[in-house]
């Protein structure tokens, strides 16, 4: 069967030290990927949070004979462990399965981890029972490893199931909870310091969130008119008099987060999703909803226009410069493609009806897959993708897309490996990527590997000339790459809006 590449936060005494593994030292590089930690045990959902002093953590489960260990290590911002060994996040029992968990990291450098145990049904199970309450718990570790609310954590309520979603807007970490039953819908509120709730959780629209304007935030989810958007203020009052329509198609699936939403650099949003299409096929559409809550499109955008073959995986990069906006995604069905198109802030396909064909594979039947879209400078883009060569076997690589769809550059990392779970961060113009790869012999023996990729200085690798911050003069705002406001330029990339309303980009050395 083909398999498609789906590329897609008490003392440390207290707490049980996971036996050490393979440990290195330093980001890698493009020619020499680091294997940063090699897990005892195949990893399971891995995640990843950067903190604001560049450091990054590193969660997985792994699973035991009684369900799930949470385990979480940490890199210092030069890709040193650390820990010298991953920790275990509780010592409790919980279910045989689960659907998911959460991570993200405060602004205080620490962890924040949602998760569900069993620890209502301790001492209540006999010989080769499994627990199977799923009863929602937050836990906070510092930079040392250590617990801050205690090794219990923060228990959130038999009134409530499964691990929590956290999201992070800003400085705020809103918590969305799932109700102890099917017919009440999920609840949301916003988190102390301390783990408590800033106030009761009342049910919103939505659980996917991006920051709008301050500490606004916008919110996109499924409604009758089709898929929606609705713009909050930190307190979950309603800025919009009605919700924005993004679609009248909404998503079918099974994906917990399924919306792309990348900033438009003035708080707005770009949203991205897979439609529907025919029995077994589906096609990304694409929506511009600005601040003020205005669908621009229109009706969604399909990235072409034939209903032929399935399009999925799609990913999308936003330029707030130059108002473009850049889809990318995996074609599957009579042919197996990487396929691109570039859309104004309009709506309009720049890229001809079809966009245009990045990767072919004729031969192998095996597919591609896009990982993360960065803009650059004189209508380019760069590019992360991985081509799978055969069952959890892929090259990965970095690229540079030019103003007509073609690559100026693309160049492998690495070597052919199932690379897997990643995830990116733009640390000022360095790209970071952090993935899985497992490896399983003749034997049927699986060897994992947590990897790390740091390509320095994206504006160098792309060939573009950065504007020097100390030329531009006159009244201006500092924006990251995502549509931040920033107090000052920071080192690496910033986007500048001057007193005119023109933007540009401005490199920081």
């Amino acid at each position: 069967m083909k398999k498609s590449l789906r590329l897609r936060t008490l003392a440390i005494g207290m707490m049980a030290v996971m036996s050490a593994g393979t440990a290195s030292a330093k980001w890698g590089t493009v020619e020499n990927p680091d294997i940063f930690y090699q897990p005892s045990y195949e990893p399971d959902l891995m995640k990843t949070a950067l903190t604001n002093d560049g450091k990054v953590y590193v969660s997985w489960l792994e699973f035991t004979a009684q369900g799930y260990d949470v385990v979480l290590y940490l890199l210092d911002a030069n890709g040193d462990p650390a820990w010298e060994a991953p920790v275990k996040v509780e010592e409790r029992i919980n279910a045989s399965w689960t659907a998911d968990y959460s991570m993200v990291a405060a602004d205080d450098g620490c962890a924040v981890i949602s998760w569900a145990d069993a620890r209502a049904e301790e001492g209540t199970l006999g010989e080769g029972d499994y627990a199977n309450a799923m009863d929602p718990v937050l836990y906070k570790i510092d930079q040392n490893g250590q617990h801050v609310w205690s090794a219990d954590g923060v228990v959130l309520g038999t009134e409530y199931e499964y691990p929590a979603l956290l999201q992070k807007i800003g400085e705020d970490i809103y918590i969305t909870l799932e109700k102890d039953s099917e017919y009440d819908p999920a609840v949301t509120t916003r988190l102390e310091a301390d783990g408590s709730f800033a106030f009761e959780p009342v049910a919103i629209k939505g659980k996917q969130f991006i920051q709008s304007q301050g500490t606004d935030f916008i919110s996109v989810y499924p409604a009758s008119e089709g898929t929606v958007a609705m713009r909050y203020t930190r307190d979950l009052q309603t800025v919009w008099e009605n919700p924005a329509v993004v679609s009248t198609s909404v998503y079918i699936g099974y994906d917990r987060l399924p919306y792309k939403l990348v900033s438009d650099g003035n708080g707005g949003v770009v949203i991205s999703f897979p439609r529907p299409m025919g029995d077994f096929g589906s096609m990304p559409v694409i929506q511009y909803v600005t601040a003020d809550g205005e669908a621009v499109f229109g009706e969604s955008v399909d990235v072409i226009v034939t209903d032929e073959d399935v399009h999925a995986y799609n990913v999308v990069g936003v330029n707030p410069a130059t108002e473009q906006i850049l889809s990318v995604w995996q074609v599957t069905g009579s042919k197996i493609q990487l396929r691109a198109q570039q859309l104004d802030f309009f709506g309009e396909r720049e890229w001809g009806d079809m966009g245009v064909c990045l990767g072919e594979d004729l031969e192998s039947a095996w597919s591609f897959g896009a990982i993360a879209i960065v803009p650059l400078s004189d209508g380019r883009w760069f590019l992360c993708y991985a081509d799978e060569i055969q069952w959890m076997k892929n090259q990965g690589y970095f690229a540079v897309i030019n103003a007509q769809g073609e690559f100026e550059k693309n160049v492998p990392f690495g070597g052919e490996e199932a690379l897997s779970e990643p995830d990116t961060y733009l640390i000022g113009d360095d790209f970071l990527l952090i993935y899985v790869d497992e490896y399983t012999d003749d034997d049927w023996n699986t060897f994992s590997y947590l990897k790390s990729v740091r390509l320095d200085n994206l504006s160098g690798f792309a060939g573009v000339e950065g504007v020097a911050a100390d030329k531009v003069t006159g009244p201006c705002e500092y924006y990251t790459v995502d549509g931040l406001r920033l107090d000052k330029p920071v080192r690496g990339l910033n986007i500048l809006r001057d007193a005119n309303g023109g933007t540009s980009k401005v490199i920081v050395k």
